[in-house]
């Protein structure tokens, strides 16, 4: 208790500056030809490069990447030093929103291709009623469970806390460790808090952020709360194992995949390496329980990256066209095929995406019962403030 009261002070003091300031910028459509040199720096899907390469032959296409954990420290030195790409990934919410208040990204809301995105999605893109990238899709963070572990001690998916609960301590006795947990990586360690918070913050208040930048709830309002009672018991228990923090996220999805663990909290991107570690293992993908019984349960699904275009380009119709053929549906299928990603479009939804996420996408998302996690509204920094709060937690 003492813990988890320090954790919501502290996270008082860090949440400064949560409310952003209105700025103007409007734009309206580019104009110019398409040609010369485009330089992305995207993680840009081979039927994305193909559609492009065979629509505008006339372009060249400059790509590069970079792992998730350099490519923003990377980004904002090219950007520091007059060398911004014309095209670069951000992240959702608040750190798309760093850069839109900072004018380092076009506003992209008067183009036909944002119009074509599902509103909810946009709002994660947007700053001051305007939108700054394009969606690349949509994921989440849940609770994966081995369904041949779960059937072999005779238990039944838990939809609650309580039943949660009850898993747990049944594998527990079995000698299965009830979770994989790679705390080691600290951004894993917001899997929980993120899918937790879809039910217990969000879930319950949908306007939470709203009244605690106007000061009327805090960090210690009931949804936080409850969020970390409910994690200590899981650790205090050692459902999670006995040294989460000394385990990295490839050490945990090995257990998971091999079946040493029943269950792991973790992101829908990491479906699709569980099914090619597991081979034939039963693999189910739901919204962490942390429900009271009767309550309802929000699974938490959200953009993940999008693209934007900087205001530094010299190129801008052919950046815009490099989102209008990401835009077109038969690109938005293929990417979606090829990255295993789910479109956030309004007129394209795209079957078969990942056996292990589509009853998930068909339960939850299709409902309607989503909601984002803890951190997306924060400032920009926040996380890395927030991923060390937890590891002390």
């Amino acid at each position: 208790m003492a813990k988890r009261v320090l954790l919501c002070a502290a996270l008082a003091l860090l949440v400064t500056g949560l409310a952003f300031s209105a700025g103007d910028g409007e734009s309206a459509p580019a104009d110019g030809e398409v040609g010369g040199t485009l330089r992305v720096f995207d993680d840009v899907s081979e039927a994305w490069q193909t559609a492009f390469s065979e629509q505008y032959p006339e372009v060249t296409l400059d790509v590069e990447s970079a792992g998730a954990q350099q490519y923003e420290s990377i980004l904002k030195s090219r950007i520091a030093a007059g060398d911004a790409p014309d095209v670069f990934v951000v992240w959702s919410n608040a750190r798309a929103a760093d850069y839109a208040i900072r004018g380092l990204i076009e506003d992209l809301t008067d183009y036909p291709f944002t119009q074509r995105v599902l509103p909810s999605v946009n709002r994660e893109f947007s700053y001051d009623g305007r939108v700054y990238a394009l969606s690349h899709g949509t994921e989440g963070e849940g609770l994966y469970i081995n369904m041949d572990l779960l059937n072999q001690i005779g238990e039944e998916v838990p939809t609650n806390w309580e039943e949660l609960l009850a898993v747990a301590e049944a594998f527990e006795e079995a000698g299965i460790q009830p979770f994989a947990a790679g705390f080691k990586d600290d951004w894993t360690i917001m899997r929980y808090t993120n899918s937790a918070f879809a039910t217990l913050g969000y879930g319950r208040d949908p306007d939470y952020e709203e009244k605690l930048i106007s000061g009327e709830v805090t960090f210690d309002a009931e949804g936080w709360r409850e969020t970390f009672d409910k994690f200590g018991v899981l650790l205090e228990r050692g459902y999670m194992g006995e040294f989460p923090l000394a385990t990295d996220n490839a050490q945990a999805i090995a257990s998971f995949s091999s079946g040493d663990a029943g269950m792991m909290i973790h992101g829908s991107w990491e479906a699709q390496q569980l099914a090619e570690l597991g081979g034939d293992m039963d693999i189910l993908f739901t919204a962490t329980p942390v429900n009271d019984p009767g309550e309802d349960l929000y699974a938490n699904w959200k953009a993940g990256v999008g693209s934007a275009i900087s205001t530094d380009t010299n190129n801008l119709a052919t950046a815009v066209a490099f989102l209008d053929v990401f835009a077109q549906p038969d690109v938005i299928v293929a990417n979606a095929l090829e990255t295993k990603t789910y479109p956030g479009f309004v007129d394209v939804s795209v079957d078969g995406i990942n056996p292990i996420l589509d009853g998930f996408v068909a339960t939850f998302v299709s409902a309607g019962m989503t909601q984002p996690g803890a951190h997306y509204k924060w400032p920009a920094g926040m996380s890395n403030n927030w991923k060390k709060k937890l590891q002390e937690f």
